[in-house]
């Protein structure tokens, strides 16, 4: 199936140059199915979809799981290699100074296990700002908990 002839946005996204979703078509080869792997779902919600549908203004994004990210020929490196290689990134900085590596909070807690690669690194948007998904709960501007409550 061709997901471009009606996610017209998204297909734009894959020949910009920085966007995401760009880089990996040119450098891994990649096609949407390569990533939106749960067919089941995509079968169902595209059940009666036509290409004279109308969209609708708003889609559910399709969620796209660490394990497809991380498959061989991506990016499968190992957690304590994929600390390492983010071990001196400083875009997640608090207003107390304290510095996290986005790698090593996933799956810490109950709130940080369900942490998806997308939710930091998104494929059809400009680049993302992982501190966003942060501070969804650390809205106080702080990385430890029971801060503000």
């Amino acid at each position: 199936m061709d997901c471009t002839t009606c996610h017209t946005e998204e297909a734009a996204t894959m020949e910009d140059g920085s966007m995401g979703a760009c880089v990996h078509v040119q450098e891994a080869q990649t096609e949407c199915s390569t990533c939106h792997v749960d067919s089941a779902t995509l079968s169902e919600v595209h059940q009666d979809a036509t290409a004279t549908d109308v969209m609708p203004k708003k889609l559910k994004e399709s969620s796209v799981e660490p394990a497809t990210c991380q498959a061989a020929g991506c990016h499968d490196v190992s957690a304590d290699d994929m600390l390492a290689l983010t071990a001196d990134v400083t875009e997640l900085t608090d207003s107390q100074g304290t510095q996290v590596n986005p790698h090593e909070v996933m799956g810490l807690t109950a709130g940080h296990a369900d942490i998806l690669c997308s939710d930091c690194h998104s494929m059809h948007k400009a680049k993302a700002n992982a501190a966003d998904t942060c501070v969804s709960c650390h809205h106080a501007g702080v990385y430890e908990c029971n801060t503000c409550h």
